[in-house]
């Protein structure tokens, strides 16, 4: 498959190879292809319960019962971790 960027959109892929240590504007583009296809692929597949989720944390925000952005940060690692897990495990 031949793709043609801008002028514009393929002098950001030439810099953000050349800064992120790719071998090539291919290699950084199939990365980045990679990358966005697994988060939107655990965005589709766990939809109602990051929904449920942020709801969830809306009511205990409301009640005053807040996370540290700390344990924010932990939770939501795990819970990625426990997906990729789950993922390669299928």
């Amino acid at each position: 498959m031949a793709i043609t960027l801008t002028p514009e959109l393929e002098a950001i892929v030439r810099e953000d190879a050349r800064l992120f240590g790719f071998e090539n504007a291919g290699t950084y583009l199939a990365e980045r292809l990679t990358a966005m296809h697994e988060q939107e692929l655990f965005f589709s597949e766990n939809r109602q319960e990051i929904s449920a989720m942020i709801e969830e944390g809306w009511e205990q925000a409301e009640r005053g019962e807040l996370l540290s952005p700390e344990e924010a940060k932990l939770n939501l690692t795990k819970w990625k971790q426990e997906f990729l897990t789950k993922r390669s495990a299928a």
